[in-house]
């Protein structure tokens, strides 16, 4: 049945081919949380996008076809958040996923107990975290009960392996988000409220691999 829906998405596709890209921007922010200033300061490092644009998430195939990846490019895949075939989901112009996913990095740490700080405000003895970014999308998948009910689902997916390097050595530990909003249309809004949940299960889910790992 995912073969189905993301064979009808293809012909779609096809049929709309010369009017290129459909996109939608998407402005997403990730809930804040407050640090306390007598916490422990944490600098945050090298943030890598590693997603694989030949897999959907929890489906079979590409997740955007190579006539868009190719036209996007490696710069505009960066800012890409969601979508399927021909339709994209990405963040206003000049900002990444990378950016969404240090502010999320930033609400995870500061929620665990400690206080971000930049580069020129640590010392030698400051932790260091990094993060590869292994997934980070949002799309609709084709469930045929909720397509008969007229409830069908944007789904969201956030993955990262967190790197924390400090005095003491260095360890590793993965942390997700899932999220997802019932929809009957795309838009800015709707893909935002599919974010949130896994923005706040990912700050959450943040908090209690760095107690049990650090």
């Amino acid at each position: 049945m995912k073969k189905t829906w993301i064979g009808a998405i293809a012909a779609l596709s096809i049929m709309l081919g010369g009017c290129g890209i459909h996109r939608t921007t998407v402005r997403l922010a990730p809930p804040e949380t407050l640090a306390q200033p007598d916490a422990q300061k944490v600098v945050i490092g090298d943030i890598r996008d590693q997603r694989d644009f030949l897999i959907t998430p929890d489906s079979h195939g590409d997740r955007l076809d190579k006539a868009t990846r190719d036209e996007l490019g490696e710069a505009g895949r960066a800012s890409v958040v969601g979508g399927a075939v021909r339709f994209v989901y990405d963040l206003p112009k000049g900002e990444r996923v990378e950016d969404v996913v240090k502010a999320l990095l930033v609400s995870g740490l500061q929620n665990a107990g400690y206080r971000v700080v930049k580069a020129d405000d640590a010392d030698a003895a400051t932790p260091v975290v990094s993060a590869d970014i292994k997934e980070f999308w949002c799309y609709m998948p084709f469930n045929f009960g909720r397509a008969l009910t007229w409830t069908m689902q944007l789904r969201t997916w956030v993955d990262t392996a967190v790197t924390f390097k400090g005095p003491q050595g260095e360890r590793s530990f993965v942390v997700s988000g899932r999220g997802g909003n019932i929809s009957q249309f795309l838009s800015e809004e709707n893909i935002q409220q599919a974010y949130q949940p896994a923005f706040e299960e990912y700050i959450r889910a943040f908090r209690q691999k760095a107690n049990a790992t650090l």
